[in-house]
């Protein structure tokens, strides 16, 4: 990882680390935050990426919109453009599009699909948060489009075949273990969204959330996912999975 992206990703986290334990705060006073958001640029592989977006400064609840970049979305981006870089032309085009659950603003996607010309659905299922992620995505000129996808939802999984009609070959997601009770959740949506073999998933959450990674490792293997790589990129799991043939 370059001394950018290792600043940004370290700078972030320790942030975080600050804002666990505010589960208490109200969803109320969260979302008036939210009307905070501003364009805020990020540098990444000598790429500006200019997003809506609320300061690191902000704190965050377990309820509602997340409107900022959080650490694991520039680790993430980092490791998919580089396991991008080393496929062949032809495995670069057949996992395409890929599929972005929980894009929140669109940091993960949007760097990705600037540096390396890649298709990319992003999702998220919160409507306020869904309104800045569609207006971050116009720079990419719809190589990232947005879509609305709320986990479990028939109807929103439904929408999404038309953008891979027998799944995508491709899934990732970026702090989008969180919570314990949307794991079950946030797997089965994967399950139902990936190709029936040789899928990839990748997932990538901050190492204050290590408590639950037993809990998806167990969800993932329910579904035959075959975990294939983990790492810790600054204070940032990245966990890899492929789908086995049934």
């Amino acid at each position: 990882m370059n001394a950018e992206l290792s600043s940004l990703s370290t700078k972030v986290a320790r942030e975080e680390e600050k804002d666990v334990g505010l589960d208490g705060c109200c969803a109320e006073w969260f979302l008036s935050q939210a009307e905070k958001a501003q364009p805020l640029s990020y540098d990444f592989e000598h790429q500006r990426i200019v997003l809506w977006s609320t300061p690191h400064h902000m704190r965050q609840t377990s309820y509602g919109a997340y409107l900022r970049v959080w650490p694991s979305a520039p680790a993430l981006a980092k490791f998919l453009v580089d396991r991008f870089a080393s496929l062949s032309s032809f495995q670069q085009q057949r996992i395409q599009p890929m599929l972005e659950l929980g894009a929140g603003v669109g940091f993960c996607s949007i760097a990705v699909s600037l540096v390396t010309g890649c298709s990319i659905i992003a999702t998220d299922g919160d409507l306020k948060v869904f309104s800045y992620l569609q207006q971050n995505c116009q720079q990419t000129h719809d190589l990232v489009r947005a879509q609305l996808v709320r986990w479990g939802d028939d109807n929103d999984i439904k929408e999404l075949k038309k953008y891979a009609k027998d799944g995508f070959h491709y899934i990732f997601g970026a702090d989008v273990v969180y919570q314990r009770e949307a794991i079950p959740l946030l797997v089965s949506t994967i399950h139902r969204c990936l190709v029936g073999q040789n899928g990839v998933v990748v997932l990538a959450f901050s190492r204050i959330f290590e408590s639950f990674e037993q809990q998806l490792l167990e969800n993932m293997e329910k579904y035959a996912f075959q975990l294939k790589d983990r790492q810790l990129r600054d204070a940032v799991f990245i966990f890899s999975w492929e789908k086995r043939v049934e």
